[in-house]
């Protein structure tokens, strides 16, 4: 049985201004019912995105398909879509379940079915005990509940998310991350969520693409883009990765031409390493920094390359900078890279 979609972005390509090439050949698809976050550093193109399956903007070239249709020339207001930005922008002169209606009454719903729905995506979002009060008089993360509740509301086929957690502390971050998570499963609504934090699109999609420079490097589990990034890019970006030039290993431990990704973590380090590791290297720390679970160690090898380690704060072993280590990493940790 074929996956049904809710997306499906084909050879999309973004120019502004005739020469600023903001997305290039753009292929994407979005399983319905998923959590699908556009992952990348800040002017790589996914904010770009956003705006044309919203319909704020229009593809210079390409399709964009809604649940099997083309939006071609279909405005924003009339797509099954909705968009929730990093600026709430809710009404402060209306409580929170005014908030939460507006969108039904301009679509000229029922009274009844309006309260209806208001009941609803507020229990949604677990805010029904603060319906009567205004935005001034509640937090930061309810505020942000407040403005999916609104959006979901109008019910769409589609949420988009534009970094809407970026402005909160780390704490409230993480608790709104699995509060998305939960409203996501539990609505059955796909959400397509932009953000450069790899930890946030970690923690709550089904399904990541990796973007950089208006193209998509690589699309997959959260899993999947981790543990075997598809590109140099990827692997640089995503976790402490060492992305490392065959060339600069001897030859015993090449697996081939180009560079590889081996993950900080599966390096090994200390006085001297068990002989049966394979990939062993003699070097020398350059630089060690604690943070907290965790102690992250810089290693010169002979060959000039400097390794990332990272080791458990709890570990017995410990080396300052200046003292002569052994590094090593299984050749099971090592991902060869082909562009």
């Amino acid at each position: 049985m074929s996956t049904e979609l809710d997306i499906d972005a084909r050879n999309v390509r973004k120019v502004f201004g005739g020469s600023v090439v903001a997305l290039d050949k753009v292929d994407l698809t979005v399983e319905r019912g998923s959590f699908f976050s556009l992952l990348g550093p800040s002017g790589c193109g996914k904010s770009t995105l956003l705006r044309l399956l919203s319909g704020l903007d229009e593809p210079t070239e390409g399709e964009i398909l809604i649940r099997g249709t083309s939006v071609k020339d279909t405005p924003g207001h009339k797509r099954a879509t909705n968009l929730v930005f990093q600026r709430l922008a809710l009404f402060p002169q209306m409580t929170i379940a005014e908030n939460v209606a507006f969108g039904p009454k301009v679509h000229r719903r029922g009274r009844d079915e309006i309260r209806r729905t208001v009941d609803e995506k507020l229990e949604l979002v677990g805010l029904s005990e603060l319906a009567k009060r205004y935005p001034h008089e509640i937090s930061g993360g309810q505020q942000q509940r407040v403005a999916i509740a609104r959006a979901l509301a109008n019910e769409p086929a589609v949420l988009l998310l534009d970094e809407p957690l970026s402005s909160l502390d780390q704490k409230l971050r993480v608790q709104m991350q699995r509060a998305l998570k939960r409203i996501q499963k539990d609505s059955a609504t796909t959400f397509v969520y932009v953000t450069h934090d790899q930890h946030e699109a970690f923690t709550m999609s089904d399904a990541i693409a990796v973007m950089n420079n208006g193209v998509v490097e690589q699309v997959g589990s959260p899993r999947e883009v981790y543990n075997r990034p598809a590109s140099r890019f990827v692997a640089s970006f995503v976790g402490d990765t060492n992305v490392i030039e065959q060339s600069d290993l001897p030859p015993a431990s090449r697996a081939g031409e180009g560079a590889i990704a081996v993950k900080a973590e599966v390096v090994q380090i200390g006085t001297t390493l068990a002989n049966e590791l394979e990939n062993r290297f003699a070097g020398t720390v350059t630089d060690v920094s604690f943070g907290g679970s965790k102690v992250s160690y810089r290693v010169g090898i002979e060959s000039g390359a400097t390794i990332a380690v990272e080791s458990s704060a709890v570990s017995a072993f410990h080396a300052d900078v200046g003292e002569n280590v052994e590094i090593g990493w299984p050749s099971d940790a090592v991902v060869e890279l082909s562009r």
